[in-house]
Formats: C-alpha cells, sequence, structure tokens
C-alpha cells in the first residue's frame, strides 16, 4: 500500500521502429475490503537517458516533416511520451469497475493527449 514498484520495460514506438526503454511505476493507493474496493495507479515514461538515440532520430524525422530539419548545433526538440492509468478493482470477483488511461505525447512543439475511460455499471 502505497509503494510504488518501479520496473523497466519498452513502450512500443508509435512511428514504427525500435520500441522505447521505458520505467513503469505501478502503487496500490486505496484497499478498502470492507467495501470490496482497490485502486492502483500506474504512469508510465520514456527513460529519456537510455532511449536518447531512439529519441533523437525521431526528433529529426518529425523536423524534417515539419521543414525544419535538426542541424548539428542545434539542440534535439522536445520529446515525451508518458502514459497514466487507474484501475478500481472488486476484491472479491477481480473484475475491474473502472479502467482510466490518459496518454500525453510532446514532440517538438505539438501536444496530444488522448483519454479513455471506461466504466462498470450495475
Amino acid at each position: 500500500m502505497n509503494e510504488k514498484l518501479i520496473i523497466e520495460t519498452q513502450l512500443v514506438n508509435i512511428f514504427g521502429g525500435e520500441p522505447f526503454p521505458a520505467i513503469v511505476n505501478i502503487e496500490l493507493t486505496e484497499l478498502r475490503p470492507a467495501d470490496n474496493y482497490c485502486k492502483l495507479e500506474m504512469q508510465q515514461n520514456i527513460d529519456k537517458e537510455k532511449g536518447s538515440e531512439i529519441l533523437y532520430v525521431m526528433a529529426e524525422k518529425i523536423a524534417a516533416a515539419a521543414g525544419k530539419p535538426i542541424t548539428e548545433d542545434e539542440e534535439m526538440p522536445e520529446m515525451e511520451i508518458s502514459d497514466d492509468y487507474e484501475f478500481e478493482v472488486e476484491l472479491i470477483t477481480g473484475w475491474l469497475n473502472r479502467a482510466y488511461s490518459k496518454r500525453t505525447i510532446l514532440a517538438a512543439d505539438v501536444r496530444q493527449v488522448d483519454i479513455y475511460e471506461i466504466v462498470l455499471k450495475n
């Protein structure tokens, strides 16, 4: 309870090619056995240090597509992909009552956020 489990994993490269190394944090944030309820939260982010070469190649492609190729004296444009998840679980059956997902992509000056939520109705 309230202790993060940190795991190294890989995140699918949404642009194709080699997957991004990523870090996942998983935490049980609520546990209410009397209410038959628990809540898990998970965050997943690209490991920029380990994935810098992949990120640089992707940034070059994005910059070229935008008509602004990266020169050697320029800094690499910002590139981030992060996922946030929440799962609300019925303890007795293991069924999910709610699943929430938010993916944020920041590439150069473009920011995209996709949010999905599924709620089980009784």
